[in-house]
């Protein structure tokens, strides 16, 4: 501004874009009625605070709730800040930002930033046009009012987390309320109902083929159900927003045959219900279908530590499960 620029706007990708949106409020605290400063625009910006323990909704940093300046963002599909596209605007929203959400189907997260050779069609073709639209949200945001004033401070703080965050790779007991219901298509077109599993200790398993830490996990998923072949046992692996047919070649292309069931989350409802926010995200559910542990990232699923607790779950009778507590299994500490 010092040098004469006009018409500014910050940029920034992920978790990037907190360090935008601080440093564009600090100018506008210390500018007030400046009219450099236009807005802001972002690839998938990351604004939830801290790591949020599996299960449980995730919080705003304030300052997703403290800025008006204008705000353009794109968003990958492929990506899981795309399941919470609606929640992220209406913290925005809060603090009077002007929010314009552009979705690119069919491309992953960081896109524009890969070799070229490890691109999908789609993505070097969206890669190609990153300058046009870029210079476009550039445009639009130049041309919108410039708030006079910075935002007002955000209100309550919002409560702090009460869960356990893993860092061992352990499965992390959880206390929750009613497990979420699910519905969905498997890879042969027949619709598998949670409820109709009773019964059954159930693992439910969100993934994605783009996801690297959820590809390295399947062969231990596969190694799991086999394991318990002829136990009261069930794997759900959730696919979220890829069709069954892409799901398909991806598999043929490496040689894997899924020993468990695949389920097609389309419109990613489910992975919201579930509270979703990064893949793989599994949980573990008793006979009684209750939520018990969770895991967040890829694990080695035929692990020892995993087996007792699986096997602790099998051997309860229902009635018992009803009145069961998840609790740490002896020999595992908890997540610090």
């Amino acid at each position: 501004v010092r040098q004469g620029w006009k018409d500014i706007v910050l940029g920034g990708e992920s978790r990037g874009a907190t360090l935008a949106m601080q440093a564009a409020r600090i100018w506008q605290l210390e500018n007030p009625g400046g009219k450099a400063l236009k807005g802001m625009l972002f690839y998938h910006p990351y604004l939830i605070d801290g790591s949020t323990p599996i299960g449980q909704t995730a919080r705003f940093l304030p300052i997703a709730r403290s800025t008006n300046l204008p705000i353009y963002i794109f968003q990958p599909q492929l990506n899981t800040k795309f399941l919470h596209s609606q929640a992220l605007m209406d913290q925005l929203q809060s603090g009077g930002a002007a929010v314009y959400f552009h979705f690119l189907d069919g491309v992953r997260g960081g896109f524009h930033l890969r070799d070229a050779d490890s691109l999908t069609a789609r993505e070097s073709i969206e890669r190609d046009l990153v300058g046009e639209r870029v210079r476009k949200a550039f445009g639009l945001l130049s041309r919108l009012p410039t708030p006079p004033t910075a935002a007002m401070e955000p209100g309550m703080p919002i409560a702090e987390h009460t869960g356990q965050v893993s860092d061992d790779n352990t499965l992390v007991p959880i206390g929750r309320g009613p497990t979420p219901p699910l519905s969905l298509r498997d890879d042969q077109g027949r619709r598998i109902d949670l409820g109709d599993l009773d019964g059954q200790v159930v693992l439910v398993n969100f993934w994605a083929s783009w996801c690297g830490p959820c590809v390295r996990e399947i062969a231990s998923l596969t190694r799991l159900n086999e394991r318990y072949r002829d136990k009261p046992f069930r794997i759900l692996a959730v696919n979220i927003g890829e069709s069954a047919e892409h799901v398909a070649a991806f598999f043929d292309d490496r040689g894997i045959t899924p020993s468990f069931d695949l389920l097609f989350d389309r419109d990613s409802e489910a992975a919201k219900a579930w509270r979703v926010y990064a893949v793989p995200s599994t949980y573990l559910l008793d006979k009684e279908h209750r939520i018990r542990y969770g895991y967040r990232g890829a694990l080695k699923w035929d692990k020892t530590s995993v087996v007792e607790i699986i096997d602790d779950l099998l051997s309860r009778p229902r009635d018992a499960a009803r009145a069961h507590t998840a609790r740490r299994q002896p020999g595992e500490r908890a997540a610090e």
